[in-house]
Order: C-alpha cells, then sequence, then structure tokens
C-alpha cells in the first residue's frame, strides 16, 4: 500500500492537504513567469469548443515552473499557489532526463481523462489555455523545494468551489507510479472543488484530511462516500461526481 494520510493547516481562506510521509515526525500525514503573466496560446490549447461556457479547463502541466507564494488564493495564471512555504521556487520538470519520459507523461494525461471521461463538462489540456480560468495541476519536483514537509501531492481546500477558478495543485517526484500521479491529480482536483477526504481506500480523497492509506488499484470516484466533513453545510454521504459537474459554475 502506498502511505497517505492528512495534516490539516486551518488558514483565513481554507485548509491545506499534503499528501505524503512528512519528514522530522513520528506520525504519518498526507499529497518561468513574466510580468504578463507565464505562459501563452499553443496548438492544443482550449479554445471555442471547451465545454465551460467561460472556457475553464483542467491544464496538466509537466514542464517545471517557477512558483510564486499567494496571500490570499491560488492564481495559476500568474503561477501563484497559497500552500508554498516559500516566497518563490522553481520545479524542474515532471522526470526530467528519464528514460520514456514522454511516454509516461501520455500515461498520466490518459489516466487523468479516463478517470474523468464521465464527466463532459471537464476538458484536460496539456498546454496552457491562453487566458483564464483553469485548473493546473503540476508535476514533478520535490516537496522541499517548496517547503511543504509532505510528500505526493498537494492543494488548498476551497469549499464550494467559491475562492477561486484558477485553482493550482501540485504532484510531486516521489509520486510511486504514474497510475497513483494521476489518482492524486484527481483527488486534486476534486479538493479543490470542494470535496473532503474520505477513509475508503479505493476513494481518490483517501488520505485527503483523513489518516486513510490507499490501496495500490487505481482509485475510484463515488457518487455515496463518507467524508470527513471539513467544509460548512457539506453533508454525507459525499457524492463526488455530482460536485466534479460543478466544474464550469
Amino acid at each position: 500500500m502506498v502511505r497517505l494520510a492528512a495534516v490539516v493547516v486551518v488558514l483565513v481562506a481554507g485548509c491545506d492537504a499534503h499528501l505524503g510521509t512528512p519528514a522530522g515526525t513520528a506520525i504519518d500525514a498526507p499529497p518561468g513567469s513574466s510580468s504578463d503573466g507565464p505562459g501563452g496560446s499553443s496548438p492544443d490549447a482550449p479554445g471555442s469548443s471547451a465545454a465551460c461556457a467561460n472556457g475553464r479547463v483542467v491544464f496538466l502541466d509537466f514542464e517545471g515552473e517557477t512558483l510564486t507564494q499567494a496571500t490570499g488564493a491560488s492564481d495559476a495564471t500568474q503561477n501563484m499557489a497559497v500552500w508554498m512555504g516559500v516566497g518563490s521556487a522553481t520545479l524542474p520538470k515532471f522526470r526530467d532526463g528519464v528514460a520514456g519520459r514522454a511516454g509516461q507523461i501520455s500515461q498520466v494525461t490518459d489516466l487523468v481523462k479516463q478517470k474523468l471521461a464521465g464527466i463532459p463538462e471537464i476538458t484536460v489540456v496539456t498546454a496552457r489555455p491562453a487566458n483564464g480560468p483553469y485548473f493546473m495541476v503540476g508535476f514533478g519536483g520535490a516537496h522541499q523545494t517548496v517547503n511543504v514537509p509532505y510528500l505526493y501531492a498537494v492543494n488548498r481546500l476551497d469549499c464550494g468551489d467559491a475562492a477561486t477558478k484558477n485553482d493550482l495543485a501540485w504532484v510531486f517526484e516521489d509520486a510511486p507510479s504514474t497510475q497513483k500521479a494521476a489518482d492524486f491529480a484527481v483527488g486534486s482536483i476534486l479538493f479543490g472543488l470542494g470535496a473532503t477526504g474520505t477513509n475508503d481506500v479505493n476513494d481518490c480523497l483517501c488520505g485527503w484530511l483523513t489518516a486513510c492509506q490507499p490501496a495500490n488499484a487505481a482509485c475510484t470516484i463515488s457518487s455515496s462516500v463518507t467524508a470527513a466533513l471539513s467544509c460548512p453545510n457539506q453533508t454525507n454521504p459525499q457524492d463526488e461526481v455530482a460536485i466534479l459537474h460543478t466544474f464550469c459554475q
């Protein structure tokens, strides 16, 4: 089993969940810019065919980024992350220099797309859109680089998807496989939409704000699962499928 649990850091705007085993503790715990904003248009960036009327998509970023600490909410269009533990840091490309890197990127991308295939509202792209809003999930690098004391993945809990539409989550290089990298990415998307952690070892939110240790198999998205009740007015059972369907709202 992948050992995975969650530590909750309560801040003004919400909670960060960090996935993995923390350094320096005895307990198990969880997951270039310019003045005009990073990146630009690309041939496979979404256009008028995007499922959301406002063009919001999920952007999987495997090419490394320089991130800056945000004070209120993350802003993927500016590479600003509220969960950063340092003012600025550069995370390298996913599996940079590793043989078969392109194939591994394709595997992670395909696995994320397969997991979200039943949610027509969500379009997944691998090139940065020219404009927001978009939900960015980056891959690569080490948790120490951004001074996050936990492995695997991190994002800020956004109850009701209210704080930001330009979410920025990250999956670190310590993800033990391409399947788990994809699972953590899906978990970070759910978490950014306001879904909270579960104790179901098969669920994609196992370990997000809970002490759950996920199974090795691909995670599942449930329409009825007991949640950690971390958001106001949240009810059980949690319907993760319905929450994903709110992506365009």
